[in-house]
């Protein structure tokens, strides 16, 4: 027989069991459907993630933060700007950018919110895709008197045109060094007892010291408005003050504990919280790290984040597969389960064939071929099915996504190369189920199986 015969032939024998072959076919739809479903929730992840990475440019990022207080020695306790240069001279450094941030009152006319504004450098946010801007422009430089804020902060003051609110003056308070002195002084003076008019001329010196140590209100223009971007890997304030200008601004940090002691003891030194370190493409982290921290500090590589997330999403594969994998395999016994009932059912159908010059192997092809036309059609349409739950149940998530206000993200993607291993995978599992049944077949003797029918 050649191999057109063998094609035709199974075909028909299909065709001639029609609903054993359409529920051995539904089991392997459903199979192959969980794989590429599953799979390709799994390529979604690891697709949102690594493309984080190349958008934000982290694989060329390094942060360095200050040391931890049990961690401290006489000589480093915190990020200044002379830290800075050393940092930037530190072999396969391209630039730092110190990350700061601020607690602060804005208030635009008669509204005044609260929220938390961002220090960053004007090459920061010509090169670093934090948002796009929607509206007006960048700073003119570090230290103009300008800001950039959000849909977030429209939202919150209740302001729908992103252009209205170009050029517009908002006033940013702080709570600062002197008012905590102030506070505390008040606090003593009010337990001591002594009177308000005899502390006038000291109050007044007190006021000009205070005047020293930065402001603690400020105004400034608002020269844009970005649609920030918030990913897990890095998120961006919804209120952005250039770095210069934050670092006129008299604040104190109470999320930071070590920054707050730093602060309150050198007002002479900005001190930062975290920086953003970018190095030249295909450097030697680790030994950039390792000078790094040789100086004291800590460091965190996102290309070594990234490392350890790869491996997380490999036993998160494995999982998924090994869970679709339960369902090919009920598939595979269905299988076996009706070529064992064809061969008992095709004896003397077998016999026949045998009679007139069928060999062993022509039978045996001949059950293989039923049993990979079975899984061939099973997977094409197992993938097809998979495709549309993807779409559909993406489809879905997107619309909540939006509801909630978050940037909608694709959670699925199936490559092609994941719906060819399916259907390879579906036809290769087929024909592994169709071996016994097939050597079965093929040992019928038929002179037995034509007495006996």
């Amino acid at each position: 027989m050649s191999s057109r015969d063998y094609i035709k032939t199974g075909f028909e024998n299909l065709i001639r069991m029609k609903l054993r072959s359409a529920l051995t076919v539904f089991g392997i739809v459903i199979g192959i459907a969980a794989l590429i479903s599953m799979l390709s929730f799994a390529s979604g992840l690891q697709k949102n993630v690594s493309d984080q990475f190349y958008d934000l440019d982290l694989f060329n990022t390094i942060s360095v933060l200050p040391p931890t207080r049990s961690g401290i020695d006489s000589s480093v306790t915190c990020i200044t700007d002379s830290t800075l240069l050393i940092l930037e001279n530190i072999p396969g450094v391209v630039s730092s950018y110190p990350q700061e941030y601020v607690d602060v009152k804005v208030q635009l006319d008669s509204t005044e919110i609260e929220i938390t504004a961002q220090s960053l450098t004007l090459q920061y946010l010509e090169n670093k895709p934090i948002g796009e801007l929607i509206a007006g422009r960048f700073f003119s430089s570090d230290s103009a008197g300008e800001i950039i804020v959000g849909q977030r902060f429209l939202e919150r003051m209740q302001i729908s045109s992103p252009d209205s609110i170009l050029s517009r003056i908002v006033t940013i308070r702080t709570t600062g060094k002197s008012d905590l002195i102030k506070a505390v002084l008040q606090s003593e003076i009010n337990n001591i007892g002594i009177p308000q008019n005899m502390l006038t001329v000291p109050m007044s010196m007190l006021d000009y010291y205070l005047s020293t140590l930065g402001r603690t209100e400020m105004q400034l223009e608002i020269c844009g408005v970005m649609e920030m971007e918030e990913t897990w890997l890095l998120r961006t304030q919804h209120v952005i003050i250039p770095s210069i200008t934050a670092n006129e601004i008299d604040h104190l940090s109470f999320s930071n504990p070590l920054e707050l002691i730093n602060s309150l003891s050198d007002n002479s030194v900005n001190t930062y919280s975290i920086v953003l370190l970018t190095t030249e493409p295909r450097s030697d982290m680790i030994a950039i790290q390792d000078s790094i921290e040789t100086m004291g500090f800590r460091t965190i590589s996102f290309a070594q984040q990234f490392e350890e997330i790869r491996k997380q999403f490999m036993i998160f594969d494995s999982m998924v597969f090994a869970v679709a994998m339960i369902a090919l395999l009920i598939a595979a016994i269905g299988i076996v389960n009706t070529m064992v009932m064809s061969t008992i059912e095709r004896k003397r159908e077998i016999g026949i064939l045998k009679s007139l010059g069928a060999e062993d192997k022509d039978i045996h092809a001949l059950f293989l071929v039923e049993a990979v036309t079975l899984g061939a059609v099973g997977s094409v349409l197992g993938i097809l099915s998979g495709w549309l739950i993807s779409r559909f149940i993406s489809l879905i998530a997107r619309q909540y996504m939006i509801h909630q206000e978050v940037t909608p993200v694709e959670m699925f993607d199936t490559p092609i190369l994941l719906a060819l291993f399916s259907f390879l995978f579906g036809v290769l599992l087929s024909l592994i189920a169709g071996l016994y049944p097939a050597a079965r077949a093929a040992r019928i003797d038929p002179v037995e199986a034509l007495r006996n029918n």
